[in-house]
């Protein structure tokens, strides 16, 4: 990419010749050797791993826990002030009259399976249900435990965490990114998001570190993804197709044939296959959801999501300010690790995945006006996330009522195809499953390649063009053996614990994104660097 545009001094250095040609040694060599790193460490000893992390998330929560909470509630201040902002819809992503790349359709499809994945999915059925049995409201007194009354509150929580503030962390980090590559010529990488705080250092070890934390984050990200999202393809492929497999076993076959399939389509330089695969997965979802609100538990569900999106607006600010601590009481203990292990593994989980997603955002949004991309961002899959949620795991709660155990005593990733079964029948169900599960192999394939491709853009300083099939062998290689040796160490649990540490270091990228942002819109023309306006 030519940066012309912009302060020549901030270019990004990359080796001309050799293995690394085209890539910023720096920021390739210590993300490898640090991955390397950790491969051998958690295959070699697993039970030293499992400590370590939970040492370490049990540490930084003790004296961060606060700031995960408002961190993102500030995501959301920042990327509403955007939206809102005069002129917002204005300020193009790109040169002035510069029109989007991709249809509406297309555009809110790519970021929404790539900004969930086949997360939605997992939890479709799974997050409800927990919630009927224990949420703060439940906790407070406020509503009582696993009865019909408790669904809204249930549903209000599983908004929280998948809602505005999900979308808002994505939203200010790829608004920066596109806001600065688009208008100002820098490259397509994390840093660039920083480039007025930067300066001359844009190109030292401050834009170095900062992209090797994006890779880490990147990483991170994609483990939580196809940590949950492998198992739920697994046990679909043993319902639809009645097999009986080895858990652990099948889960990493299962990982090895998504890794090495998207490196083939990678390799194939199929770059629009993202886009055909997420219309695709998006055509399959909404076909599902349709079925959910046919035959489903359509008018439980309808009140519920009534209910519990209007309790989450006027609950919003609270929810989203709580910190629980362990204060020795049975309650005070259960609300803080309860918000432990959902609220605030989701927010790491958030802002993990964020580098990968903002790029992804900023790079399918070129042409898209400040206000377009940050309402888009934000509004679109957030509703669509709520009305997929109440729908399915509505129905499934009235199932559960209705059945006491039904669908909870059912392992969490069969869960989702347990209640097709109920549903629709064994024949039917069995069917919707096989699209179901199809559905999650594609969502899971398109955030590895597109995981996969973020890396080595960031590897590459920016350059979004195709890249050395050993590179892209080697990352996905090493992606899936981190992944790999993640639930070997302790499955699900080792993961949270991993995505919460790697989280917290972004955060604050993050944030400084949003600073940048700030300091360039609010403050118009006054900059701390020598930035020139790209011109038509």
């Amino acid at each position: 990419m030519s940066t012309s545009y912009f302060d020549p001094s901030y270019s990004i250095s990359t080796e001309p010749a050799g293995f690394l040609q085209g890539y910023n040694r720096s920021v390739t060599v210590w993300a490898l050797a640090c991955v390397v790193t950790l491969i051998v460490f958690l295959l070699l000893w697993p039970a030293a791993s499992e400590a370590i992390l939970v040492d370490t998330r049990a540490a930084l929560l003790s004296a961060f826990r606060g700031w995960y909470m408002y961190v993102m509630l500030a995501f959301f201040v920042l990327a509403a002030t955007f939206a809102l902002l005069p002129g917002a819809g204005d300020i193009r992503l790109g040169r002035p009259g510069e029109r989007p790349e991709f249809s509406t359709f297309s555009w809110l499809s790519m970021m929404f399976c790539a900004g969930i994945g086949a997360a939605i999915v997992v939890f479709s059925v799974s997050e409800p249900l927990t919630h009927l049995s224990t949420n703060p409201d439940i906790l407070a007194g406020q509503v009582t435990a696993d009865t019909a009354q408790a669904a809204p509150s249930a549903l209000k929580y599983t908004f929280l965490h998948w809602g505005l503030s999900a979308w808002a962390c994505f939203a200010v980090l790829g608004l920066a990114i596109a806001y600065f590559s688009y208008r100002h010529g820098t490259p397509l990488t994390v840093r660039s998001a920083l480039t007025p705080l930067l300066g001359n250092r844009f190109g030292g070890v401050i834009g170095h570190s900062i992209d090797f934390f994006s890779v880490f984050a990147i990483i991170a990200g994609l483990a939580v993804s196809m940590g949950n999202g492998v198992p739920q393809f697994v046990s679909g492929l043993s319902i639809v197709f009645n097999l009986t497999e080895d858990s652990t076993t099948a889960i990493l076959v299962a990982l090895a044939a998504v890794a090495g399939l998207s490196s083939l389509a990678i390799i194939s330089g199929v770059k629009r296959g993202i886009k055909w695969m997420s219309n695709t997965s998006t055509l399959i979802f909404l076909g599902v959801l349709m079925l959910f609100m046919v035959f489903g538990a359509t008018r439980f569900a309808t009140d519920a999501l009534v209910d519990a999106v209007s309790d989450y607006a006027v609950t919003f600010f609270g929810m989203s300010t709580l910190v629980a601590t362990l204060d020795g009481t049975e309650t005070g203990d259960t609300l803080a690790n309860w918000q432990v292990d959902w609220t605030i593994f989701y927010w790491g989980w958030w802002v993990g995945f964020a580098p990968f997603v903002g790029m992804f955002l900023a790079r399918v949004s070129k042409g898209r006006s400040i206000r377009e991309f940050v309402l888009g961002t934000m509004l679109g899959p957030c509703a669509m996330c709520m009305v997929w949620f109440a729908y399915v795991g509505g129905t499934a709660i009235s199932i559960e009522l209705a059945d006491s155990g039904a669908l909870s005593t059912i392992d969490r990733p069969a869960q989702l195809y347990a209640t097709l079964t109920m549903l629709l029948g064994d024949t039917v169900g069995v069917i919707v499953g096989g699209f179901v599960c199809a559905l999650v192999f594609m969502l899971l394939a398109s955030v590895f390649i597109a995981g996969i491709l973020a890396i080595n853009t960031i590897a590459a300083g920016g350059d979004d063009g195709p890249k050395p099939a050993a590179h892209v062998l080697l990352w996905s290689v090493s992606v899936a053996l981190i992944i790999a040796g993640l639930i070997l160490a302790g499955g699900i649990a080792s993961i949270r614990d991993a995505v919460i540490i790697s989280a917290l270091p972004f955060s604050i990228i993050i944030a400084l994104a949003g600073f940048a942002m700030v300091f360039m819109l609010v403050a118009h023309r006054t900059t701390l660097v020598k930035i020139t306006e790209m011109p038509a």
